[in-house]
């Protein structure tokens, strides 16, 4: 019973303490149970549409995927570093991860539907792409909860702004180093997509 009892509470704290990243990360399981209801109801243009979009152009110069990536990532940080600054900023850092699994479970069932080359094509590029960029983004969405919910107190009267964990400053360079780190994410990406893509 005391073994029972330990494993109890040593299972409660570390849900108190990784309740945020394991409650966010349900947000994107649930966003990929989603999409691949979602392209079920697809049109056929809509079905043209998507694959047209996840297929790589063949004459797609480093420079022009690495922009994409960076662009794609750059906005999904400054949306989520945005966010930081409302009180309900929560609900905009779940919806976003829920939006990203979205887009990997739609991703998944279309390249599966179109043959064994385009499954291989997501299997080596986007779903390790699409793993890494969600790790940043979930501890960019860690950040950016944590921070909103000052101002959630504050508006609820529950305290003011003095005494903060996570000041403003501490705010922001988080997020210049998640940054900096999505640009080297997007290199590496962004490299290992073209490599591999010779071979599909």
């Amino acid at each position: 019973m005391r073994k029972q009892d330990l494993a109890t509470r040593v299972l409660k704290y570390h849900i108190r303490q990784k309740g945020a990243t394991l409650l966010l990360g349900a947000f994107f399981l649930l966003g990929a149970l989603l999409g691949t209801q979602v392209y079920r109801f697809c049109g056929e243009e809509e079905r043209q549409l998507l694959e047209a979009l996840l297929s790589m152009a063949p004459n797609s110069t480093f420079a022009e995927v690495f922009h994409r990536q960076l662009l794609c990532e750059g906005v999904l940080l400054l949306l989520l570093f945005l966010s930081g600054f409302c009180a309900l900023g929560q609900s905009a850092a779940a919806f976003l991860l829920l939006f990203r699994g979205l887009g990997l479970g739609i991703s998944g069932v279309c390249l599966a539907q179109q043959g064994r080359e385009s499954f291989q094509l997501y299997l080596l590029i986007l779903l390790p792409q699409t793993l890494i960029f969600f790790l940043l983004q979930l501890a960019a969405s860690k950040e950016a909860a944590a921070f909103s919910m000052n101002f959630l107190r504050q508006l609820l009267g529950l305290s003011g702004m003095k005494g903060l964990s996570i000041t403003p400053k501490i705010y922001i360079l988080r997020f210049v180093l998640l940054f900096l780190l999505s640009i080297f994410a997007a290199f590496a990406v962004t490299l290992l997509s073209l490599f591999l893509s010779r071979f599909l």
